[in-house]
Formats: C-alpha cells, sequence, structure tokens
C-alpha cells in the first residue's frame, strides 16, 4: 500500500470553539496574566502631545508622570524601577536601566512589563 504525501494525511485539530474562546484560562508555565496581583505593565502614549506613562493592572491604569521618554530615558528608569521594586533605586543602576532598556523602547509609545523590569532588576542588582 503506497502511503500518502504528508500534506493528505487528515490531522486532528482543535475545535472551533477553543479557537475563539477568550476565557480566562491558567497562564503556561506558571507566567502571570492580569489576574496576578501584583502583574503590572509601564504603557507610554502620547496625550494632547505630551508624554505619559501609566502603570497598568487588574484595578485599572495609574498614571505614574508625564515623562519624555525619547529625552529622559533616566527620569523613566528611575520612575520604573521605583515603581517595581518599591525603593528608590541609586543613580548608577538607573544609569544602566536607561542605557540597556529605556533607549531600546520605541519612541512613540511602549508597553513594558514590570516582570521584565523586575528581572533585571534581580540580575542586574545583588542584594
Amino acid at each position: 500500500m503506497a502511503r500518502k504525501a504528508a500534506h493528505c494525511v487528515k490531522r486532528p485539530s482543535t475545535p472551533r470553539s477553543c479557537l475563539f474562546d477568550f476565557s480566562a484560562r491558567t497562564p503556561l508555565y506558571g507566567l502571570r496574566d492580569m489576574n496576578t496581583p501584583d502583574s503590572r505593565i509601564y504603557v507610554g502614549r502620547f496625550e494632547r502631545d505630551r508624554p505619559v506613562v501609566y502603570a497598568v493592572d487588574a484595578a485599572g491604569a495609574e498614571p505614574l508622570r508625564a515623562i519624555d521618554w525619547r529625552n529622559d530615558a533616566v527620569e523613566l528608569a528611575r520612575v520604573l524601577l521605583a515603581d517595581a521594586s518599591g525603593a528608590e533605586p541609586p543613580a548608577d543602576v538607573c544609569g544602566r536601566f536607561a542605557e540597556r532598556i529605556v533607549s531600546r523602547i520605541p519612541r512613540d509609545g511602549f508597553a513594558l512589563p514590570s516582570e521584565t523590569v523586575s528581572a533585571w532588576l534581580r540580575r542586574t542588582v545583588s542584594v
């Protein structure tokens, strides 16, 4: 008996109801989602031609400051690190975070998970 070509083999597919089911699901591999109490996303956007940074979590959006991240990367680094860690970061840590992370975010707006900031802190700063 001849074997069928791979494109002819019937594969089990995901039921259609699952494709469009956007209800809450358990995050994969222990990752957090917006329903995790300490999960936040930092969002930078322009409102009335002014840059504003928000901390967004399951409870809502909290404005952090009006910071022009295009021109003041160190100040944005300080605000994000302070919010993520709960303490005022040293100036040298802010400088390194601005150089390695903030300098790479888009100039027209961004969304940065707090987990990214916290993971960078854990890798960079020793207690």
